[in-house]
This record gives C-alpha cells, sequence and structure tokens, in this order.
C-alpha cells in the first residue's frame, strides 16, 4: 500500500471512531455510581453543552450558544434536557427576565468534571505519543492534516 493510500485509511478509520461511545464507557466505568443511569442518557453534544457551562457561577443562554456551533433551538433543547435530568437549573435574573440563566446541579458538575478526566487522560496519552516525533516531524504532519482539511473545505 502506497503512503498516500495509508493516510487517505487512517484518516477515514480517524472519522469514523466512535469517540461518543469510549466517552459514555468512561463515564459509566470511572465516573460516581449513583449518577450512572444519567450518563448513559447523555449523548456527546450533551456532555459538551455541559462542559461550556461555569463550575463556579451561573452561564447566559447566549453565552453558550456563542460558544457553540449549533444553534439556539439546539442549545434550549439541550438545556431543557438536562435540566429534566436534574444536571442543571434554568432560570432569570430578577433585573433581566429576557436573558435565560443556567447554573449546574452537583450532579451537574460531577459529571463535568468526569467528563473533563476524560480529555485529560487522552491530552495525556496524546502527548506521550506525540514525544515519539521530532518537533519538525510533528509540525510535517500537523502542516499536512491542515492542507487536507483546506482541501475538504474548498
Amino acid at each position: 500500500m502506497d503512503e498516500i493510500s495509508k493516510i487517505a485509511n487512517e484518516l477515514h478509520r480517524y472519522r469514523d471512531h466512535d469517540v461518543e461511545t469510549k466517552i459514555k464507557q468512561y463515564l459509566l466505568l470511572q465516573g460516581p455510581r449513583d449518577l450512572s443511569s444519567i450518563s448513559g442518557q447523555l449523548s456527546l453534544t450533551d456532555l459538551e453543552v455541559l462542559s461550556e457551562i461555569n463550575p463556579e457561577g451561573d452561564s447566559s443562554l447566549s453565552q453558550l450558544v456563542s460558544n457553540s456551533t449549533l444553534s439556539q433551538g439546539a442549545v434550549s433543547k439541550i438545556i431543557a434536557k438536562l435540566g429534566r435530568l436534574s444536571l442543571l437549573t434554568k432560570y432569570h435574573h430578577a433585573d433581566n427576565k429576557k436573558e435565560s440563566y443556567v447554573k449546574l446541579s452537583a450532579s451537574g458538575k460531577r459529571i463535568q468534571q468526569y467528563h473533563a478526566a476524560y480529555h485529560q487522560m487522552m491530552d495525556a496519552r496524546t502527548q506521550r505519543l506525540a514525544e515519539k516525533y521530532t518537533h519538525d516531524q510533528l509540525i510535517l504532519i500537523a502542516d499536512f492534516i491542515a492542507r487536507v482539511n483546506d482541501l475538504r473545505e474548498s
């Protein structure tokens, strides 16, 4: 197999990898046992929105939408689902009834922490892998992937 075919196959393999299943398995195995039934109901998109919520305060719905690639309707739908699962509370400030805010519950914070831990673990594994390559090799790899993405977007 030539190098171009191998690269193309590996890019397809990367694209087709089901990371949602891996994250859910991690949450179910490593996460809080009392929240395992809730963890199983969350999609990757739900977890990504959950991870954008300020764990120490409140977040406005408009902030969440602006930090996301999702539409306002999609974010609102996810916020409603997370509310039904008691992972957050949605409310309005007394001085601003137009803007909606959300605040994580204790359960929401715990799931958010475990989701972040999964990504930290994967980042550490990627860093260990990268240490096997020279700086120049990593620059070449990054440049090649960026150019493949540019081709796909043009």
